[in-house]
């Protein structure tokens, strides 16, 4: 090649926030569609740490990167069915399964976080409402090489 390719055009974008009340959460060894989940979060903490008392600089001289945690909760009801039977064997066992939620269904507006290997802890329980809750706190994903999470727009 002679010259790089021309680049494509810009195209419009709206700056619209990606709403978080619609979209789709797949769970499971063998993943399925959960319609019942009422909150869901995932943090991803690099463990950063700012050098930033160092003697004569006022400023930030740099970072010092520490271990990587990517931990996910996420609450849902509780139903009679294979799936989220299976989602609480699971947990008990402290057998890993994927997390997939998808926000948003219009092209331009969607999110989709993927954890492949997500290890859940045994649900605690919440029975304060007319329907039986699961909260399931501080499910730790695994990987390797900084692979435990898969972050993507469109």
């Amino acid at each position: 090649m002679a010259s790089f390719p021309v680049e494509p055009a810009l195209g419009a974008f709206d700056y619209s926030i990606v709403p978080g009340n619609m979209g789709e959460a797949w769970l499971g060894s063998t993943p399925e569609q959960f319609y019942t989940i009422t909150s869901g979060t995932f943090q991803l903490d690099n463990g950063l740490d700012m050098r930033s008392k160092e003697f004569g600089s006022n400023l930030p001289l740099a970072i010092a990167p520490g271990p990587r945690s990517v931990t996910a909760a996420f609450n849902l009801y509780e139903l009679n069915d294979a799936a989220t039977q299976g989602l609480y064997q699971a947990a008990r066992q402290q057998s890993p399964v994927s997390v997939m939620f998808q926000l948003g269904q219009q092209t331009g507006q969607v999110m989709g976080v993927y954890m492949m290997s997500v290890v859940p802890v045994v649900p605690e329980f919440d029975d304060s409402d007319n329907r039986l809750q699961w909260k399931f706190q501080g499910s730790k994903a695994q990987g390797t090489a900084d692979n435990e999470i898969v972050v993507a727009f469109g």
